[in-house]
C-alpha cells in the first residue's frame, strides 16, 4: 500500500455503526466516512491497478493455453481474456479462443458480465467490464 494510502487508512477517517431494524428480524450496517479520502490523488493508481489487472487475466489465458499444448506463437499473441456485455460480442470472440480447451471456453462463457445480466444484476455494477478497455 503506498504511503498517502497507508495516511489516509492510519488517520481512522472511517467507522462502522450496526443497528437492529424494529421488527427485530434483521439488521443493517452502516459504513460512516469522517473525511473521504484523496480520490483524485489515487485515480492513476487505480488506473494502473487495473491496467495490471488486465495484463494478469490475458497472461492466464496465454499460461492456459501453453499448459493445454497450443504452441502456434501466432495464435498465442492473438489471444486475450475475453469480457463480453453481450452474448453476440461473446459470440465475436469465439475464433480467437477456438485454440482453447471447451472446459477453458465453457468457464469463461460463465464469468462474462452478460451471463450476470441473465441473473438479474446490471452491467453498471460489474468491475469485470473496468478491464475490458
Amino acid at each position: 500500500m503506498s504511503a498517502d494510502i497507508q495516511a489516509w487508512a492510519g488517520s481512522n477517517p472511517f467507522g462502522v455503526r450496526a443497528r437492529m431494524a424494529e421488527d427485530r428480524l434483521s439488521w443493517e450496517l452502516q459504513l460512516q466516512v469522517s473525511h473521504p479520502p484523496p480520490l483524485a490523488d489515487w485515480g492513476f493508481r487505480f488506473g494502473e491497478a487495473i491496467n495490471h489487472l488486465r495484463a494478469t487475466l490475458n497472461n492466464l489465458i496465454v499460461a492456459i493455453a501453453r499448459q493445454s499444448g497450443v504452441t502456434d506463437e501466432k495464435r498465442l499473441k492473438a489471444l486475450m481474456f475475453p469480457i463480453s456485455g453481450t452474448p453476440k460480442e461473446w459470440k465475436s470472440r469465439q475464433k480467437a479462443l477456438a485454440c482453447m480447451a471447451d472446459w477453458c471456453r465453457d468457464a469463461l462463457e460463465e464469468v462474462q458480465p452478460f451471463q450476470r445480466l441473465q441473473r438479474g444484476g446490471t452491467l453498471d455494477e460489474d468491475l469485470l467490464l473496468f478491464c475490458a478497455t
